[in-house]
C-alpha cells in the first residue's frame, strides 16, 4: 500500500518533469542529451541478471550492420539539431565487427558530442581501436568487475598510451550492485504506478533507439526485439526519413509519462543484486 501512496505524492512532479522535458527538447530545437544505440547482442559474458536481457538472444545474437547503422543514424541526425551525448551499447559493443566503420562516421558528424563505447573489460580493447579514438571526443566507458581486476590497470595504460579518454564504473563499493527487475511478464501495474516508477527508474535514463524505434529504456528494446512484449503500435515511435513525422514522435516520445512495456517490469519491487553475476 505504501509504494502506491508514494506513487500517488510524486505524481504531480512526474506530469511536471515530462512537460518541461518535452518542452526543453522543442525549445533547443530538438537537441538531445543522451541517447543509445544498440550496434550488438554478442556479448563474452553471460549475466544472470543483465537488464538489458542479451543472454536471452544465445545463438541468435548478432551486429547491426554497418549499412543499417547508417541509415537508422541519418534519419536521426536529420531530426535533431545536436545529440549531447550518443552512446553505442550491446552486447559487449567492441565486439561488433562493424564499430570501427561505425565510429569512423560518427565522427564526421558535427551534430554528436560526446560519442561513448561501452564495455565490459573483459578482453583489451584492440589497438586499431584505440589508434581511432584517440585524441578525439570519443569516451570508453568500462565496468569494473571482480571477475576482470586484473583488466583494468593494463586498460587503464592502454589507453593513457593512445591518449583515449575513459570512465571507469563502480569505483566505489556503495555502487557495486545491480538491480533484478523480474521476470519478463504482465505485472498489472497502475498508469499511475508505471508514470512514477518510469520517472526515475535506473535504466529509464538510458533511452534507446534502436533499428529505428524508440524505447524507454534498452530492457524494453530488447524484449521487444526478442518477441518477448508485444507492444501496440500507438506506442512504437520510429524515427525515418520524414522529418516532421520523426519530430513529431520525439516530442512524444519525451512527454510521455510512461511506456506500454513498463507493465512488465518489476521496477517498482525492484530488489539489489550481486554485480555481474553469471549463468552457469
Amino acid at each position: 500500500m505504501f509504494k502506491y501512496i508514494k506513487a500517488m505524492i510524486k505524481l504531480p512532479l512526474v506530469i511536471e518533469g515530462r512537460w518541461k522535458g518535452a518542452k526543453r527538447i522543442v525549445d533547443t530545437d530538438y537537441c538531445l542529451p543522451y541517447i543509445e544505440m544498440r550496434i550488438t547482442t554478442r556479448c563474452n559474458m553471460k549475466c544472470k541478471h543483465c537488464g538489458h536481457l542479451i543472454p536471452r538472444y544465445g545463438q541468435n545474437a548478432s551486429d547491426m550492420t554497418f549499412q543499417d547503422f547508417k541509415k537508422h543514424f541519418d534519419h536521426l541526425i536529420n531530426a535533431v539539431s545536436f545529440i549531447k551525448v550518443l552512446s553505442l551499447v550491446g552486447g559487449e559493443t567492441p565486439l561488433s565487427r562493424y564499430l570501427l566503420d561505425i565510429v569512423n562516421y560518427v565522427l564526421e558528424s558535427q551534430k554528436v558530442g560526446e560519442i561513448r563505447i561501452v564495455s565490459n573489460g573483459k578482453e583489451l580493447p584492440s589497438e586499431d581501436l584505440l589508434k581511432l579514438i584517440g585524441n578525439t571526443r570519443v569516451v570508453m566507458h568500462f565496468s569494473q568487475y571482480e571477475m576482470h581486476s586484473e583488466n583494468y590497470p593494463v586498460i587503464r595504460e592502454l589507453c593513457q598510451r593512445y591518449h583515449v579518454q575513459t570512465f571507469f564504473y563502480h569505483d566505489e563499493p556503495s555502487k557495486q550492485f545491480w538491480y533484478d527487475y523480474g521476470e519478463i511478464k504482465d505485472y498489472h501495474h497502475t498508469k499511475i504506478m508505471m508514470a512514477c516508477t518510469s520517472y526515475d527508474c535506473y535504466l529509464g535514463g538510458a533511452r534507446q533507439y534502436t533499428n529505428g524505434k524508440l524505447f524507454q529504456c534498452p530492457r524494453l528494446s530488447n524484449a521487444y526485439d526478442l518477441g518477448l512484449i508485444d507492444f501496440p503500435e500507438s506506442d512504437l515511435l520510429e524515427i525515418t526519413d520524414d522529418v516532421e513525422e520523426s519530430r513529431k514522435n520525439l516530442r512524444k516520445f519525451y512527454s510521455r509519462r510512461y511506456s506500454y512495456g513498463c507493465r512488465y517490469c518489476n521496477a517498482p519491487e525492484k530488489k539489489k543484486v550481486k554485480m555481474a553475476e553469471q549463468l552457469e
